[in-house]
């Protein structure tokens, strides 16, 4: 019995895991966005050119990640975050009446034929239970250890927060291709988004060996160190002290 609950939560963490991803899949159809990059549980399906390859690979996300780029302008991700949940809830329903309809049906002799309808029900109450957790993580609208739809929603009520959402997801579409972009924004605005589309920028001033460009620029976001998570800070202060110790005594 031990075993087969094992296997039943892991049925449900599986189905799960596909419902938030195909979820994001369909929001990004929606939304205006192609997809480049699909993850469930480290097993990463990314588009290489024309063609999509398989990878293992690491994720922003409890149990997956979904990488998408815009391909029109005004393209907003909101049915991106919000089709999981939408996903979640018509699983909900759908196990729901599964469960009380067997359950109706189920009679006090318990048959063989009532005993798989009992574990069916069984079933449904377990996949929605491991369903409700992983939508409660997903949707919370704080920065956990990973990004969630619900602080991407929280994040993307600025219209500006959207322009620069879309600006790194292009830029990391571009580098997952192995496309050099020379048309990369600089946002003098600093938050999470935009320090990493500036990142980017000084990893092209540093290749290009303008150190002073790059250092002016690292100096914007350190000085809005309060606006930007502990993640991106380190990751600006690495590249400030890399510049200091190649170029200073």
């Amino acid at each position: 019995r031990i075993g087969l609950a094992l296997l039943l939560v892991l049925g449900g963490i599986a189905l799960n895991v596909i419902l938030i991803e195909v979820g994001h899949l369909i929001g990004a159809k929606i939304s205006g966005y192609k997809v480049f990059s699909i993850n469930i549980l480290g097993l990463c399906l990314y588009k290489k050119g024309s063609k999509w390859k398989f990878k293992f690979s690491n994720f922003d996300g409890l149990t997956g990640e979904t990488k998408i780029a815009p391909k029109k302008e005004n393209a907003t991700p909101k049915a991106f975050s919000l089709m999981p949940l939408v996903f979640y809830l018509i699983e909900v329903v759908a196990l729901m009446v599964v469960f009380y309809v067997l359950k109706g049906l189920i009679t006090s002799e318990m048959s063989p034929d009532d005993n798989r309808k009992l574990l069916v029900c069984i079933l449904a109450i377990i996949f929605v239970t491991v369903g409700g957790m992983l939508t409660l993580y997903n949707i919370f609208p704080a920065k956990l250890d990973t990004t969630t739809d619900g602080y991407r929603l929280t994040l993307l009520s600025k219209k500006e927060n959207i322009a620069a959402f879309n600006e790194l997801m292009r830029i990391e579409c571009a580098y997952s291709e192995n496309k050099e972009l020379d048309d990369m924004k600089v946002f003098d605005e600093i938050s999470n988004f935009t320090c990493s589309i500036n990142l980017y920028t000084v990893y092209k001033h540093l290749k290009n060996k303008n150190y002073n460009e790059a250092s002016n620029l690292l100096d914007k976001m350190i000085i809005n160190r309060n606006k930007i998570s502990r993640d991106a800070y380190c990751s600006v202060v690495t590249q400030k002290m890399f510049i200091v110790l190649l170029n200073q005594d």
